[in-house]
């Protein structure tokens, strides 16, 4: 009798852990098909917006100053940070809306103004640059810069999750590459007249001097931004 206690008590421990295993697995399918569908999203409005030789784009910290806005934003804030999308005439809008700007960010409420989004409360936030991410201290004085959730409705009125997206601008950036040919910009024909921006060496940034033209052997035994003091980067990039 006891033994078989024993075996039902374990049986039971057993289709528990199954329970949770099969149930975390299909958290975490959900998970990846919401983040598929968010950059398909992203991707969309990206075209959607920027598709037209009309169209500009800049960080927020420039378009707020936008005739149609009417308005500024401080540039140490999390949203001077967001890409925004506007007509080179500035006398046309965009979208469907009819607005001056167009943010390339999820969440936003889609009756307001482009100067009214900007200072706005998101719905239901979520940090996708933080303090583990980039250095928010620097950039943005600790804010996260943030997206709103999207809820992804279910079945008899019920969510089955949700996804953030926002739109970075790599055309605002100074690549950095190791000293290797293959992935320097600066060393390659131009393209679309020569804009992409230029390449610096890793050993530019603050007490990075000792990766200066280290040799990329090296770094293609490094699994992570957190392994690069091991080459000679400083100990403070490698944090959690």
């Amino acid at each position: 009798m006891i033994l078989l206690a024993v075996v039902v008590v374990g049986l039971l421990g057993l289709s528990a852990i199954s329970l949770r295993s099969a149930s975390g697995e299909m958290a975490m399918r959900e998970a990846r098909s919401n983040a598929r569908l968010a950059l398909m999203l992203a991707i969309g409005e990206l075209q959607v917006n920027l598709g037209p030789d009309q169209r500009v784009s800049a960080r927020a910290a420039t378009l707020a100053s936008h005739p149609g806005i009417g308005g500024g934003i401080s540039k140490d804030s999390a949203r001077s940070w967001w890409v925004g999308v506007s007509h080179s005439d500035p006398d046309q809008s965009i979208g469907g809306a009819a607005h001056p700007v167009s943010w390339l960010v999820s969440g936003l409420d889609s009756d307001a103004d482009p100067g009214a989004q900007l200072s706005q409360s998101l719905s239901n936030p979520v940090p996708l640059y933080g303090r583990n991410s980039v250095d928010t201290e620097v950039l943005t004085g600790g804010e996260d810069i943030e997206a709103g959730i999207v809820t992804i409705p279910g079945r008899r009125g019920r969510s089955i999750g949700g996804f953030a997206w926002i739109v970075d601008d790599n055309g605002l950036k100074a690549q950095l590459a190791a000293a290797k040919a293959q992935v320097r910009n600066d060393l390659s024909v131009p393209h679309g007249g020569g804009v992409l921006p230029g390449t610096h060496d890793l050993g530019i940034l603050d007490s990075m001097s000792d990766l200066e033209n280290t040799p990329w052997e090296k770094f293609g035994r490094l699994t992570s931004v957190n392994d690069l003091p091991l080459i000679g980067g400083d100990q403070g990039i490698a944090r959690a």
